[in-house]
């Protein structure tokens, strides 16, 4: 079995412990980072639009969460084979204080006939889709 560290990045409106909305999960499992987001497609493709429903602020802050989407992108290209790089870009991305932050949720085991995209697949649907329905 292997290990899959994950993360899930949280958008909030409020300063209250506890609050915000998933929308996605970022893991690491020592050889290849992985994403699954709200608005992002298998090839890369964006689609602000489950994401601006949100609210009336969410939707002004797309551009951000678009440049987060991008930077997940590079994150994983940068730090496929680099764990400690992976953990150091995700804290920074962590520290932005504009409604989005990062939290580590965890690891997942891997079984050995399962695959760390299923695992992240599996992450998403279940801790995140519940705050999307219309995505279910």
């Amino acid at each position: 079995m292997a290990q899959l560290d994950y993360y899930l990045f949280i958008y909030s409106e409020s300063l209250a412990p506890g609050s915000g909305i998933p929308l996605g999960v970022i893991a690491h499992d020592g050889r290849n980072a992985l994403v699954r987001a709200i608005g992002l497609s298998d090839n890369w493709d964006i689609d602000l639009a489950p994401y601006k429903a949100l609210s009336g602020r969410a939707s002004a802050l797309a551009w951000v969460y678009e440049t987060w989407l991008v930077t997940f992108k590079e994150v994983i290209g940068e730090t496929r084979n680099d764990p400690a790089g992976f953990e150091r870009v995700v804290q920074e991305l962590g520290s932005n204080p504009v409604g989005f932050s990062v939290l580590k949720d965890g690891y997942i085991e891997v079984p050995d006939d399962g695959t760390p995209e299923g695992a992240v697949d599996h992450l998403f649907r279940e801790l995140v889709i519940p705050f999307f329905p219309a995505l279910a």
